[in-house]
């Protein structure tokens, strides 16, 4: 028998050799080298995989999906920019699915014309979807069912009759980053999908006024999903809600830019969540509670929206005036400014709303129906009231004999409704 040459020999022992039936396609791959993937089928083994052309979907299959992710460990990259194309007439298919798969990135993919462009469902750790071009596909961009535990990152999701990312059930994702854009209903929706980050994304321009018809749709909708945290997103331009929290307890709704928008951003019988340090300006409306209790409004600045700053509709808590505060909602630390109204409270009770700084909004700053009683507008002297630019020099009525920064009168805003303790100067956060 013949005997390898040394050096020889050492290739040979470093290469690790793989035959990947793929597609009709069978690769044979050395140690750090990537397998060209050429057309629909599975990768069915560990390992690194490259797009190396133009593919095309072109007759129906058992899966549904051009590329399976068919094993743990896996990653899938595109450098040359090649297209992932269904041009068949088969319905309910995806571009790309992970079912289950842990340790798999998926980056770089440009997938076009399907149901969904990417389908994800199982316990997914450690995966990541990122760098992705998921454009024209019919219904979604990127869906997940029943999915858990992985990150969709910097992806570009646009062109959606539906939704750009949907979640549906499962929950523990990262969703970082995206640009999302032009869907029929809503940018990213979440459906009984728990315990979920959605940070630094842009979404704008979703919701197509043709599509609205399948109301409520935003920019962002959680739906029926709890223990969400929506922070540092910038929502814009959607001609619906811009955030929308329906049946959605224990939200946090933090540090967002939420502008041009026909409702900026909505808690509909959303309990226990916190809106906080967001900017919500040059919508109709700013922020809205419908049927929402124990919520925490604070450290917003809401301005120049064309009806409202802040709206409390039906939302209550058990405060009474012989009690004091237990309240439903805290609305406190805004500043409210030159929007329709600042504050419209209607058929709601038991709310504190003080500390908040009412700047050039259409008097009355605050308006309360006459079905709303057993609000808190102060609570004494260590926390005081809110700030009216219209009522906080003595041209205007307010006096301070005692020097305790507080007007020596009340001030009263509606009709039988008042400010006990209105400031000289805007409040500081006192509360």
């Amino acid at each position: 028998m013949k005997k390898l040459p040394i050096a020889l020999a050492g290739v040979c022992a470093a290469l690790v050799l793989a035959l990947l039936a793929f597609g009709g396609i069978t690769a044979v791959v050395g140690a750090n080298e990537h397998t060209p993937v050429g057309n629909c089928g599975t990768l069915s083994s560990p390992g690194t995989y490259e797009i190396s052309e133009d593919i095309e979907y072109l007759t129906a299959d058992s899966s549904f999906t051009c590329i399976v992710i068919g094993a743990d460990d896996i990653t899938l990259t595109n450098p040359n920019n090649h297209t992932i194309t269904d041009v068949s007439v088969q319905d309910q298919n995806s571009g790309l699915a992970v079912n289950g798969k842990t340790s798999v990135t998926v980056s770089g993919l440009v997938i076009t014309g399907f149901d969904t462009g990417i389908f994800l469902s199982g316990d997914l750790t450690d995966t990541v979807i990122t760098e992705n071009d998921v454009t024209g596909n019919t219904i979604s961009g990127i869906r997940t069912n029943s999915a858990t535990n992985a990150t969709v990152s910097n992806n570009t999701v646009g062109g959606h009759l539906w939704f750009g990312i949907w979640m549906n059930s499962g929950g523990d994702f990262e969703i970082i980053g995206n640009d999302v854009s032009g869907s029929g209903r809503s940018g990213i929706y979440l459906n009984s999908a728990h315990g979920n980050l959605i940070t630094s994304n842009f979404v704008h321009s979703n919701s197509n006024p043709d599509q609205i018809e399948f109301d409520p749709t935003a920019g962002i909708e959680v739906n029926g999903s709890n223990n969400n945290v929506l922070t540092l997103n910038i929502v814009q331009d959607n001609p619906n809600f811009g955030i929308l929290l329906n049946s959605a307890d224990f939200s946090v709704v933090s540090g967002n830019e939420v502008s041009l928008n026909e409702f900026g951003i909505a808690l509909n019988s959303s309990d226990d969540s916190t809106i906080s340090n967001n900017i919500v300006s040059q919508n109709r409306w700013g922020i809205s509670l419908n049927s929402a209790d124990n919520n925490s409004v604070t450290d917003n600045t809401v301005e120049n929206n064309i009806e409202f700053g802040i709206r409390l509709n039906s939302s209550s808590g058990p405060g009474d005036e012989e009690q004091g505060p237990a309240p439903g909602n805290v609305i406190a630390r805004n500043t409210i400014s030159n929007n329709g109204s600042g504050i419209d409270v209607n058929s709601s009770h038991g709310n504190l709303i003080l500390n908040n700084n009412l700047i050039d909004n259409p008097s009355p700053q605050i308006s309360v129906d006459s079905s709303s009683s057993e609000n808190f507008y102060n609570i004494g002297l260590d926390w005081g009231g809110n700030f009216w630019s219209n009522y906080s020099t003595v041209f205007q009525g307010c006096t301070d004999a005692d020097s305790d920064g507080f007007c020596d009168e009340a001030f009263q805003f509606s009709q039988g409704v008042g400010d006990c303790l209105p400031g000289l100067a805007r409040m500081d956060g006192r509360l």
